[in-house]
């Protein structure tokens, strides 16, 4: 996924989003003033992507509606991401059309996923759109075909989503549903525009264009920064190496700590019950007869270090289900667990049982050798 993810990064060319200057985070009126009519023309005039993002089921939270993501996008996006119906014909701009952007209707495309939600998502997209539902917006709902994966243009980081953590890549969103508003329409309120800037939602695939409007409009006070939509690959690989080297680390740290504990325990056990073990031995106890308690103990402690994380998956996993089942979204992010983690709790719960026999076997040869020498 994330090679998958830099190749669509790199579609991107020399995109750039905005960056609202945080100093106004109090007084967001002021900037939807100045920056948001900004936004609109230059999305009338055709020069921005818009990629806004919600989530499923917090725009319909009676719903009980699947976790998902709903796009709001602008016809350039259509004209850049392919869309297509479940019969393959791909979803156009309508940039070109004689009508003007105002009087055509809003597209809402659902996943064939999610077409038995449909009514309830399209009347989600016109809250959406417009919250007080006075503007009486024409929607026009349609269907897309199943297992689309599209470009967000950014990791949705910004926006909570119930299926995924603040930390996960979603920058390509399987089966999102659309709501597609026409270029610069009067549909998005000023503060909407703004709102979607500030989720790095409001892309220029010029960059000449942000910085020549930010200068004529002069709105550097709002704007303090320009960010290239490609520079994310970039620090994805170092993110993904920092990533690695780190649990690489945690991994020796782990390794070195369960050695150390292993052969510990069996020292102390060996010097306590040096003379008991000793006197089995010489008695015909068997190895594993003579050592019982501690290898009973050891595998206790193996059996639960295997099992800890798949059984706190497993609570957590009945959780969601419960907050699902009453249509709420999830307020953690679900544990994960991947086939290389189970190799791993495997591989290292092999080696501490391996590390306390061989130690075992160490201290029970030395006990033999030096109570046959006393004899």
């Amino acid at each position: 996924m994330r090679q998958e993810n830099q190749d669509v990064y790199r579609t991107a060319g020399d995109a750039v989003s905005i960056r609202i200057n945080g100093a106004f985070a109090v007084d967001m009126d002021q900037v939807d003033k100045r920056v948001g009519p900004w936004l609109r023309q230059a999305d009338r005039q055709g020069k921005v992507i818009l990629a806004g993002r919600r989530d499923l089921q917090i725009s319909a939270p009676d719903a009980h509606l699947p976790t998902g993501e709903i796009l709001i996008v602008n016809d350039a996006y259509l004209g850049r991401q392919p869309v297509t119906d479940p019969a393959g014909r791909r979803y156009t701009s309508a940039a070109q059309s004689d009508e003007k952007p105002d009087t055509r209707p809003v597209r809402v495309i659902v996943p064939e996923s999610l077409k038995a939600h449909a009514p309830t998502i399209s009347k989600a997209a016109s809250r959406i759109i417009d919250p007080n539902l006075n503007q009486h917006i024409a929607l026009e709902t349609l269907t897309s075909k199943a297992g689309q994966h599209l470009f967000g243009y950014n990791t949705g980081a910004y926006v909570y989503n119930a299926a995924h953590g603040p930390d996960e890549d979603r920058s390509l969103v399987r089966d999102p549903a659309l709501i597609v508003v026409p270029n610069g329409s009067l549909f998005l309120t000023d503060s909407a525009y703004t709102a979607y800037a500030t989720q790095a939602g409001v892309v220029f695939p010029n960059p000449d264009d942000v910085l020549n409007g930010i200068e004529t409009e002069k709105l550097q006070n709002y704007i303090n920064a320009v960010s290239p939509v490609a520079q994310k690959t970039a620090l994805d690989l170092r993110n993904s190496v920092s990533e690695l080297r780190l649990q690489i680390f945690n991994l020796i740290v782990s390794v070195i700590v369960i050695l150390v504990a292993g052969v510990g325990v069996c020292l102390i056990y060996a010097r306590k019950n040096a003379q008991v073990i000793f006197a089995k031995r010489i008695s015909g106890w068997r190895y594993i007869s003579t050592h019982r308690f501690i290898l009973a103990v050891e595998a206790a402690i193996a059996v639960i270090f295997a099992t800890r994380v798949p059984f706190v998956a497993w609570q957590q996993h009945q959780e969601l289900k419960k907050y699902a089942a009453n249509g709420a979204p999830a307020p953690f992010e679900p544990i994960r667990i991947t086939a290389l983690d189970i190799s791993v709790i495997a591989g290292l719960v092999a080696f501490e049982f391996g590390a306390v026999l061989l130690a075992l076997a160490f201290f029970h040869g030395r006990i033999m050798r030096r109570g046959a020498t006393e004899v």
